[in-house]
This record gives C-alpha cells, sequence and structure tokens, in this order.
C-alpha cells in the first residue's frame, strides 16, 4: 500500500495535481509507519522499502511536482529526499541510486542551484554509464535531466552537460 501511494503521488503530481499528490503522500508515509519491519516473511519485492526507499519515492513525486507546477518549494522538498535517498542506498542499489543522481541534478536546477545541479548532473551519467546494461529507463532519466537545464543554456556549464547527456543518450 505504501508502494502504491507513492506511486499514486507521483502520478498526480505529472498532472499538477498538488493537492492529490500530497494526500497520496500522506497516505504512502503512513502505511509506510504501519510496516512491520521485524516480518522476515516479507516478499522481497518490498524489502527494498527503508527509509531510503521511500525518500526516492518521494523525492520522485516532488521533482515531478516541481516540473509540471515549475515549484521551486517542491523541488527544494525533493532535493532534501533524494539527497537522503542516494546517500541511504545500499551497495545493492546502484539503478535506484543512479535514477535517482539524475532527479537529484534536476530538483537542484529548479531550485536554482545550477553549480549542485552540474556536478551531481555528471555524477548521474557516470553512475548510469556504470551500469552493466544501461536500461533505456536509465537513458530517459538522463533525457529528462537534459530538458530541465536545456532553458538554462546561457549558465556557464550547462551547455556542456546537455551535449554530454545528449551523446550519452544517443
Amino acid at each position: 500500500m505504501c508502494c502504491l501511494g507513492n506511486i499514486a503521488a507521483r502520478a498526480h503530481a505529472v498532472r499538477g495535481d498538488v493537492a492529490r499528490s500530497d494526500r497520496a503522500l500522506g497516505e504512502a508515509e503512513e502505511h509506510f509507519v504501519g510496516i512491520d519491519r521485524r516480518n522476515t516473511t516479507r516478499e522481497v519485492w518490498g524489502s527494498h522499502l527503508g527509509s531510503a526507499g521511500l525518500a526516492s519515492y518521494q523525492g520522485r513525486a516532488h521533482y515531478a511536482l516541481a516540473r509540471a507546477c515549475r515549484d521551486p518549494r517542491a523541488a527544494k522538498r525533493a532535493v532534501q529526499l533524494l539527497r537522503h535517498a542516494v546517500d541511504n542506498f545500499g551497495a545493492d542499489y546502484a539503478r535506484p541510486q543512479a535514477f535517482d543522481l539524475a532527479n537529484l541534478a534536476g530538483s537542484h536546477a529548479l531550485a536554482g542551484d545550477t553549480e549542485t545541479a552540474l556536478t551531481v548532473g555528471h555524477q548521474a551519467a557516470n553512475a548510469i554509464m556504470e551500469l552493466r546494461v544501461p536500461p533505456a529507463r536509465a537513458h530517459q532519466q538522463l533525457r529528462v535531466l537534459n530538458g530541465v537545464l536545456k532553458p538554462m543554456n546561457d549558465k556557464p556549464g550547462v551547455a556542456e552537460l546537455c551535449n554530454r547527456l545528449t551523446t550519452t543518450t544517443a
């Protein structure tokens, strides 16, 4: 239920529906608090849902909302959540960590911190290229980041990163 709530939150965020997204995030968090972490028979597919997993889901929703509404407050909240996720995913979570680096870079850009966005954007490109076989979704993450950065092309370093992202995803 927690995972579904977070997915619903992101779907509402993509549509720019702040109220429904916030409500779904709240419901997801309520379900997260209710998870019995001592339950060793939990399904394998749910084992990722620790604090980093929750922060990742919720950060992605806030990032989607920031993109849809050009809301710097949503972008700043995404930065906090995605930073927690990236810093706390274990070694077995290279793929979601790489995806969230791309989301974190875009969130920094939308929050007005272009310098950090560039640094994290290069980290994201490196991390995605280090994945054994970069899946199509990974390249899509970089394309989304490229789209977020394009309007800032006049700022130092942005054109260089956009060119790298275009080359990487070609």
